[in-house]
């Protein structure tokens, strides 16, 4: 009888791969386009947004992005557990489709508050203290981490729900990532066309100012009033616009698109596949379109293959999620994932700081650079498959990091004049975290192997670590920056100030965080070969 209802369950779930002209399979493609849109501005520009619009100190902007990094650490696993009891719209609806609503609804409400000013807030008559705009910006910041978990697990959850073919969910997540890619690419663009069509902001300086780049437009009364071409208060249309645009777009597509045409099953999910069914997982844990996850700051993934794995010499196996505190490897690849994904966060939130005060580039350039880097790291994600077969995970890991380092370098050696130079960058950067990104995922699902049952335990114990050690680090860096509203001028690398502080976190900073990642891969490489 068991075998028979199985049977009609798995009956009600498509098990074949998906045509490609099904409604279900792209109504479940564009169904996290909202969250792709917001995650690729939360990392990119909300830092840059509340220091150089809204005019916070970077020790409070840093409070704020810490606040929002712990709030989805412990949310993700939270929704986990509350998605597989009740559904908040009831069953017939389906669980993981009510969750998903949910989380849209309050994403759409929520994000658009981040890129606007406090009512009645004027930067200039300094009328909210920083305190106060603490207060007021937290509670969007913690509603939005909460909706955006509840959409991307409710989301992710759905693949095992609505085939049981291994193929079929490979083609959702490529699908799906798809998406992501061209909906980060989406931000690049409309950042670069609205900082491109917004006009320069005037700013006086005194006459002994050290004034080398800007054009002189008057002198007048001792002062030199010249065109600056960075961000600041008047671009809050910009990313008021840029907010708001995002969360109707992408509510077309996640809120309506998706909700029409994926249809959740009442039926289980199907826990156990055939064999057969399991060898394209070895080839996804490597698949280019993870990398696309690396803007976002969040990587839930799904493996279901359960193996014998080896601690020392012996014969290792998983039975609770308690025992994986008794493999070494555990620890290890833990510390190596955690270092990726402060290499990969920290290059993306303070890139912007580093083109803008570093070389005092025009505010385009924090979209043109990051959009070079992002599609230079997915380009360069298709040839992780074959290189990786030729010089393994360890082999390909420090290849990146090599990059990485190279990257730093160059950054340290740059100067505004160089555009040749600038564009470089943003390849090599690109291909490094591209490269240890992908590499790092590979060693994840391969430490999981089989172990199944425990494999959402690893992920959220991944990323738990990974909130909490780059919120730390983005604290830190805040809290060292020595950059506020008088400290005028930045300039390039060698001049004192924000310039060079952002040059070393971009130089020093990241380099030190690679070698420490060279390190770890060197153990893990050691502690693989005893397996």
């Amino acid at each position: 009888m068991g075998e028979k209802r199985l049977e009609s369950q798995r009956s009600q779930v498509d098990n074949r791969r998906f045509k490609w002209g099904s409604k279900t399979l792209w109504g479940y493609g564009v169904g996290h386009v909202q969250s792709d849109l917001v995650a690729t501005m939360w990392f990119a520009y909300l830092l840059v947004f509340l220091e150089k619009v809204i005019g916070l100190p970077p020790i409070y902007a840093g409070y704020l992005l810490t606040i929002g990094q712990l709030t989805d650490g412990i949310a993700t696993p939270l929704v986990g557990l509350g998605l597989d009891k009740a559904g908040v719209c009831g069953k017939k609806y389906g669980q993981r489709k009510s969750w998903h609503l949910l989380g849209t609804m309050l994403i759409t409400i929520s994000f658009p508050f981040l890129y606007s000013a406090p009512p009645g807030y004027e930067r200039e008559l300094g009328n909210w203290s920083h305190k106060e705009m603490l207060l007021y910006y937290t509670p969007f910041v913690v509603i939005f981490q909460i909706a955006w978990a509840s959409a991307q697990v409710s989301h992710l959850s759905l693949i095992p729900c609505l085939t049981c073919k291994d193929s079929a969910r490979v083609q959702l997540t490529s699908l799906r990532n798809g998406f992501t890619l061209l909906s980060s690419i989406v931000v690049y663009i409309c950042t670069y066309v609205l900082f491109a069509t917004s006009t320069k902001t005037p700013e006086i300086l005194p006459e002994s100012a050290n004034v080398t780049s800007p054009e002189v437009v008057d002198i007048r009364n001792c002062t030199i009033q010249v065109e600056v071409d960075q961000v600041g208060w008047d671009d809050r249309k910009v990313y008021s616009t840029l907010a708001l645009g995002a969360v109707i777009l992408g509510a077309v597509f996640q809120g309506f698109i998706f909700h029409f045409f994926v249809h959740e099953p009442n039926n289980d999910c199907c826990a156990n596949e055939e064999d057969d069914e399991l060898k394209g997982l070895d080839e996804s844990s490597s698949d280019p379109s993870y990398v696309t996850h690396s803007i976002h700051g969040s990587n839930i993934l799904t493996d279901s293959r359960s193996e014998f794995r080896k601690s020392d010499g012996v014969h290792f196996e998983v039975d609770n999620w308690v025992d994986w505190f008794k493999c070494p490897l555990f620890y290890m690849v833990a510390l190596q994932y955690c270092l990726t994904r402060l290499i990969v966060n920290i290059t993306a939130s303070y890139m912007p700081y580093y083109l803008q005060e570093a070389l005092d580039l025009p505010k385009e350039y924090i979209a043109t650079i990051p959009l070079i880097q992002f599609i230079t790291g997915f380009a360069v994600s298709f040839t992780m498959k074959p290189l990786s077969k030729q010089f393994g995970k360890n082999g390909m890991y420090f290849l990146g990091c090599i990059v990485m380092i190279a990257g730093a370098i160059w950054a340290t050696l740059l100067e505004y004049d160089q555009v040749f130079g600038i564009y470089f960058l943003g390849v090599l950067f690109g291909a490094g975290t591209s490269t240890i990104l992908v590499q790092s995922l590979a060693m994840t699902a391969e430490l999981i192997g089989e172990n199944s049952t425990s494999a959402a335990f690893v992920y959220g114990a991944m990323s738990l670590t990974d909130k909490l050690a780059c919120g730390g680090a983005i604290m830190a860096v805040q809290y060292l920056s020595p950059c506020n509203d008088e400290m005028v001028p930045n300039g390039p690398c060698e001049e004192n100030g924000c310039g060079l502080f952002y040059c070393r976190v971009m130089g020093y900073g990241i380099g030190i965080i690679t070698v420490l990642a060279i390190l770890s891969n060197l153990l893990h490489w050691h502690h693989s070969r005893k397996r």
